[in-house]
Formats: structure tokens, C-alpha cells, sequence
């Protein structure tokens, strides 16, 4: 359990639909545990479903300025199939009222494991390879020696990892870009520049690059150009086990 001194709570927040804070405070980040490796995430997977249920968000979290959202939650992979494996907020202390505690309220939230199994997701989760450990970088490295893969991509439908992909630093900029301009093309997009605009007195410009450098699109389900099949690796899916249905005669 990590402790703190306290800090006064941010309470200034854009009421936008993946709520884009203005602050410069670096956002402790949402993590990933695959493979033996934690990874931290540039997106946060449940700030969506949240946005559009509620009355599932942990209301008893602090806002501080480094957990805007009020939560940190680490997800994992069992047998392929994205599930909650920790949901943790920042509470102030029973008895010392100066001091912040770190607590997991997954079993609060979230009590069995059918309910943290996140069906509901469907997007691209990019991993940064060197925060694997150094064998599992030796896995995820080139065999040809050709190419210095920088990033994992976890390809998401339904909660189902159904694809994997190597990506170097140049490829997975042009495919982050790929994904800013078509998320510019969306409803949300313009909500999130209307306000910023409204709120914080910005140029057009300054708005877009504070929506790129938030990385909120990430939670979209946008396909990558298709690459030389090497790059990546697609998840066989169980076979269903319903029987077909009876030919009529």
C-alpha cells in the first residue's frame, strides 16, 4: 500500500466524453500485464465505458493531479481474453488526514470474474517493447535482423485478443497519425475541440495537437494499412462448440 502526503484535489475537469484535462501534471498511467511484463498504457481502456456508464465508476476516488480519471486500473490477458486484474483509487487516510492510501477495490467493484472480463472493448492496446523484460525482447526482435520493432500491438474485438503485431518506431507513428485523422472525422472529436476551444481559449491548432498528444483516439478499433504478414500474427478463436442446425428434407 503506497502512502502520500496529500495534495488539494483538481476539481476543474472538461465535461467532454473522454475528458481532456488541461493540466501538465504527468497522469499515472493504466497498465497492461502480459507475458510476466507489466506494461504502462498510453490509453486508458475503461475511460469509455465509464463515460457511458456512470454509475460504474468508482465515485469514492480522489482526484489528485496525477490521477485526473481517479482510478489506476491493470488489465491482463487470460487465455487471450482481456480481463480487470486490479482497479486501484487513492483514498485519504482514516486517521491521518494529511496522508493519501493506495487502495484495490477490485473485489468491491468488480466481485467475480465473469464481470471483469472486458467483452464490451474492442480497440488497438500499443505496448512499448522495452518495457519487457530482456528475454521476452528477444522474442518480440526480428528473426531476420532486419527491422528494430519498438511496439506490440494487441488488436482487441469483444474482449478477444485476436491479433498481435511488431511495428517499428517509424510504422507505428504513421499508423498513430493514420488514427488521429480519422478520428478528426468523428462526433467526438468535435465535442472535445469545441470545448477545449470554449474552455481553455486555444487556437484551432493548439487543440488539435493537445487532442493528439492525449491519445483518447487510441480507444478506437482502427485497422492498420495491411503489412508483410511477418509483422504480424493472427489468434486462431476457439471453434464454436454449437451444433449445427438440422438440414430440412
Amino acid at each position: 500500500m503506497r502512502t502520500t502526503k496529500a495534495t488539494l484535489p483538481i476539481t476543474t475537469l472538461l465535461a467532454s466524453l473522454l475528458a481532456l484535462p488541461l493540466h501538465a501534471t504527468v497522469q499515472l498511467p493504466d497498465q497492461l500485464e502480459y507475458k510476466g511484463d507489466t506494461f504502462p498504457l498510453t490509453i486508458s481502456p475503461l475511460a469509455l465505458h465509464f463515460a457511458m456508464n456512470p454509475e460504474l465508476k468508482p465515485a469514492e476516488g480522489l482526484i489528485t493531479p496525477s490521477i485526473l480519471r481517479g482510478y489506476v486500473a491493470t488489465l491482463g490477458l487470460e487465455n487471450d481474453v482481456l480481463v480487470l486484474n486490479a482497479l486501484n483509487i487513492e483514498r485519504l487516510d482514516e486517521r491521518d488526514g494529511c496522508k493519501i492510501n493506495e487502495v484495490d477495490i477490485i473485489d468491491q467493484q468488480y466481485p467475480d470474474q465473469i464481470s471483469r472480463t472486458l467483452n464490451w472493448f474492442s480497440g488497438v492496446i500499443p505496448l512499448a517493447i522495452h518495457h519487457a523484460s530482456q528475454k521476452n525482447q528477444v522474442i518480440y526482435a526480428d528473426p531476420e535482423g532486419l527491422v528494430a520493432y519498438d511496439y506490440l500491438l494487441l488488436h482487441i474485438e469483444s474482449g478477444q485478443l485476436v491479433k498481435r503485431e511488431l511495428m517499428s518506431q517509424t510504422q507505428y507513428q504513421a499508423y498513430h497519425q493514420q488514427q488521429f485523422e480519422q478520428y478528426k472525422d468523428t462526433a467526438q472529436y468535435q465535442t472535445q475541440r469545441q470545448q477545449l476551444q470554449q474552455h481553455g481559449n486555444l487556437s484551432a491548432q493548439d487543440v488539435e495537437q493537445l487532442i493528439f498528444q492525449q491519445n483518447s483516439f487510441s480507444l478506437l478499433a482502427v485497422q492498420p494499412q495491411p503489412r508483410a504478414a511477418k509483422n504480424a500474427e493472427k489468434i486462431a478463436q476457439p471453434k464454436s462448440t454449437t451444433p449445427a442446425p438440422a438440414s430440412s428434407s
